[in-house]
């Protein structure tokens, strides 16, 4: 990381107290060769995400499993009452992976339990030391397996100690809104609402810049107070 600190003020003498402002920039020198991403895209195909919630998942996820490439590590999950891996675990950018998506079709009852923590379970079988996450594809009615949105929400906390984080997409007029952002939020992912089709690709692109962005993680800037008058310090992160 290249680092620059620059002072709001000069001191021309030591008499008087001063209010001095100091900023911090960390820049991660380019080219920068971002961490891999271990992803499970999970993907609710239940009866209530049929017609229009089904397909505009099914394009979500076709988007997201395209931009992935040959260092990242890709999962397809689909779940309504019965849970399936549709894809992988197998390297990102293989056509088969969107093939597989296209060919989803609306099912029963929705076990988003079930989906989700076979989502988990791939991904910790493969963690690497860039993102590990699960991408929930749902409209969060969950009405078999586990249903309870407080254990749901539980798991998410649990699985995010574990290094596997959760975003949350949800899809239709009637989706769970509080169980997709409780989740997410305790999952230590992002909560997204798809209301129109236009909006997906603003959605992916801010998700997915969050998830290869990163140039460095758990920074810690240290500040030093050797001046015996110094009253104390306030910290503003931008």
């Amino acid at each position: 990381l290249k680092t620059d600190v620059r002072l709001s003020t000069k001191f021309v003498t030591a008499q008087n107290a001063h209010q001095v402002g100091v900023l911090v920039t960390l820049a991660g020198e380019a080219p920068v060769r971002r961490a891999p991403l271990n992803i499970a895209l999970v993907l609710d195909r239940s009866g209530s995400m049929s017609g229009p919630p089904l397909a505009a998942a099914q394009e979500a996820a076709i988007r997201f499993a395209r931009f992935l490439g040959p260092d990242d590590r890709l999962t397809v999950v689909t779940f309504d009452d019965h849970v399936r891996t549709i894809f992988g675990p197998a390297a990102g950018g293989d056509e088969a992976a969107a093939q597989a998506i296209a060919a989803v079709h609306e099912g029963g009852s929705t076990n988003l339990s079930g989906g989700w923590l076979k989502g988990r379970a791939h991904v910790e079988k493969g963690l690497v030391e860039g993102v590990n996450r699960v991408v929930l594809l749902t409209d969060g009615e969950a009405n078999a397996g586990i249903v309870e949105p407080s254990k749901l929400v539980d798991l998410a906390r649990g699985a995010a100690a574990g290094r596997v984080t959760t975003t949350c997409i949800g899809f239709g007029s009637e989706f769970n809104e509080d169980l997709l952002r409780d989740m997410a939020a305790a999952g230590g992912g992002n909560y997204w609402y798809v209301e129109r089709d236009d909006q997906m690709a603003g959605i992916f692109e801010e998700e997915i810049e969050g998830l290869v962005a990163l140039a460095a993680q758990n920074v810690e800037v240290e500040i030093v107070l050797t001046h015996p008058a110094v009253a104390g310090v306030s910290l503003l992160q931008h």
